[in-house]
């Protein structure tokens, strides 16, 4: 079901300098300001929708919405920068017949209680971060969006980030795999580095999916054997045999 919300903002853009550049960044400031607005509609509007049925209470795991209140805001970190917008809180009888109060702003937006930064932010964040170093991710972030973090913040998205990268082999996968090392420099690895080892199943499109991922030191056959054992023992239910191409490294056959 689509909904339609109706704003009337008026919005001050001030302007330091009149050249191209300026004018975005001003005009991009001030989305800050309209985006706020359009959070507090939106919320309000969908409470109301909700409870003018059974619907709220349902979504809750309540018997009964009794009341609320909007006397307080609430902080969330965005796209535009930082916004305030209001936190409703509703006095509820519970499963237990008892009388209960809740906030239930971040319920209603789908995120979890006391939490600043939706999902999808900490996704974006971890995305950039994977792409270069947390420095520079932490830079790009900053300088393309109006949201404001901290370095660590940007090292725990792309923590979490990667625990939802699935390295399992491919339901439309083949029988065919590639594996390749790449020098890496890494702290207290001396004047060589360290070898990034990456397995690739081919899918029945062409394409390549990456199912095992390690760093360790070069020609080490444990390595090798970690992230070959797993999507192989996988793959063989499937077929009778696999074919597994190489850049020539012999711990890789000796495996």
């Amino acid at each position: 079901m689509s909904h339609s919300i109706y704003l009337k903002a008026n919005i001050e853009i001030k302007i330091s300098k009149f050249d191209f550049q300026s004018l975005t960044s001003s005009f991009l400031s001030a989305l800050l300001k309209l985006f706020e607005e359009f959070m507090t509609a939106a919320l309000t509007h969908y409470y109301e929708e909700l409870s003018s049925t059974s619907a709220l209470a349902n979504l809750l795991g309540v018997r009964k919405v009794m009341r609320k209140s909007c006397s307080r805001k609430t902080k969330f970190k965005t796209l535009f920068g930082d916004i305030w917008i209001p936190q409703i809180q509703v006095r509820v009888v519970g499963i237990d017949e008892k009388i209960h109060q809740m906030s239930i702003t971040r319920i209603l937006l789908g995120i979890s209680s006391k939490q600043q930064i939706p999902d999808f932010m900490k996704d974006l964040m971890g995305w950039v971060g994977s792409l270069t170093s947390f420095r520079v991710g932490h830079q790009i972030v900053e300088s393309l969006t109006g949201f404001k973090c901290s370095l660590m913040s940007i090292w725990r998205s792309v923590q979490s980030y990667s625990k939802k990268i699935s390295l399992a082999p491919s339901s439309d996968g083949t029988n065919e795999f590639e594996a390749d090392g790449t020098g890496i420099p890494t702290k207290g690895s001396g004047k060589r580095g360290s070898e990034m080892k990456k397995v690739f199943q081919r899918k029945k499109d062409g394409s390549l999916q990456l199912v095992g991922i390690t760093i360790g030191k070069y020609k080490d056959k444990t390595d090798w054997k970690s992230i070959l054992s797993t999507p192989i023992k996988e793959v063989l239910k499937r077929f009778d045999k696999i074919v597994l191409s190489s850049d020539g490294d012999t711990s890789i056959t000796d495996t």
